[in-house]
C-alpha cells in the first residue's frame, strides 16, 4: 500500500484516466479508493469495469467462435468462473488476488494469439485494435500524471507500474525514476511493447499491408493519419533535449494531441472497413 503522501496524487491520476470516480479527500483513510477499486472489480454496470470488459470478450469471441481453437475457448470460459467471487467484505488484498488470477487467464488467451493465430487480414485487424487501445491509455496515462503538478515525481514510479515497465526502466537506469527516463521508456522507446513508439511503429507497418479492396482513397487517408500521428510523435520527442519537468505542461498538451489522434485514427479504420455506409474519407 502507498503511503500517506502518495495516495492523493495517485487519486487524481486514476480519476484523469476514468478509473474511478472523482473522490472525497481521503485525510489519510484509504477507504474511498478502497471502496473504488471493489466496485471496477465488481460492479457489473461499470462503464469499463472488469466485469463490463469480460462481457465484451465473450461477445467478440462468440461471434468468431468457428475461427477459435478448442484450447483458446477454454481459457476464454475460465475468466467469468474466474471473476465471479462476490465482494461481501472482500478485502483490497483478496481483490489484488482475483485480478492476479484474471491477468494470468489473459496472458494465456493473449499467447495463444500470438502463437497459433494466421496472420492474416483478420489478425492484422485484431492487433491494430491493441496497439490504438494502448497508444491511446500510454498517451492518456502520461498526460494525466505531466498535468499533476507539484505532484509529478511521486508518480512516476506509479506510471512505470501501471505500464508494465519497471524492470524496462531498471535494467537501463541505475536511479530513482525521472521524468527524462520515464518518458524515454514509456513514449519514445520504439524496442519496448509498452512504449507510444513502439505502438506507432506497429501501426505503421500494419497500415502499409492493409488490403485496398474497393476503397483505396479510404486505405491512403488511413495510411496519412498514421504518418501525422508519427510526426506528432517525433515533434513530442524534439520539443525539449532534456524532458525537464518545466516543460511537463507543453509536453502534456502534446500528448493530449496523440490521444486524439488515435481516436480518430479509429475512427477512421471503421468507416473505411466496417461501416455499411458509404465511407467518408478525410
Amino acid at each position: 500500500m502507498a503511503s500517506q503522501g502518495r495516495i492523493g496524487p495517485l487519486e487524481k491520476v486514476l480519476a484523469q484516466l476514468g478509473l474511478v470516480s472523482k473522490l472525497p479527500p481521503t485525510n489519510g483513510s484509504y477507504e474511498p479508493l478502497q471502496k473504488e477499486i471493489l466496485l471496477l472489480l465488481f460492479q457489473e454496470d461499470r462503464a469499463a469495469g472488469v466485469r463490463e470488459l469480460l462481457k465484451r470478450i465473450h461477445l467478440a469471441a462468440f461471434s468468431v467462435r468457428d475461427r477459435l481453437s478448442a484450447d483458446t475457448w477454454r481459457i476464454l470460459n475460465r475468466l467469468e468462473p474466474d471473476a465471479r467471487q462476490r465482494p461481501g467484505r472482500l478485502t483490497l488484498v483478496q481483490a489484488g488476488g482475483v485480478l492476479h488470477t484474471l491477468v494470468l487467464d489473459l496472458a494465456a488467451f493473449s499467447g495463444m494469439e500470438m502463437e497459433n493465430m494466421t496472420r492474416g487480414h483478420g489478425w492484422a485487424f485484431l492487433d491494430l485494435g491493441r496497439r490504438l487501445e494502448r497508444g491511446t491509455f500510454i498517451a492518456e496515462l502520461m498526460e494525466a500524471v505531466l498535468s499533476s503538478g507539484s505532484d509529478l515525481d511521486l508518480l512516476l514510479e506509479p506510471a512505470l507500474e501501471i505500464a508494465d515497465s519497471v524492470m524496462t526502466h531498471r535494467r537501463r537506469y541505475f536511479t530513482e525514476p525521472r521524468l527524462r527516463s520515464v518518458m524515454e521508456v514509456l513514449v519514445m522507446d520504439e524496442g519496448n511493447p509498452r512504449s507510444l513508439a513502439f505502438q506507432l511503429a506497429s501501426l505503421s507497418n500494419h497500415a502499409r499491408a492493409l488490403p485496398w479492396g474497393a476503397n483505396p482513397e479510404g486505405v491512403a487517408a488511413v495510411q496519412r493519419r498514421v504518418n501525422l500521428l508519427a510526426a506528432q510523435l517525433q515533434s513530442l520527442g524534439q520539443s525539449t533535449v532534456n524532458w525537464e519537468v518545466q516543460d511537463a505542461v507543453g509536453e502534456s498538451v502534446l500528448l493530449g494531441g496523440l490521444s486524439d489522434g488515435f481516436a480518430e485514427l479509429s475512427e477512421l479504420l471503421t468507416q473505411v472497413y466496417f461501416s455499411h455506409v458509404t465511407p467518408q474519407v478525410n
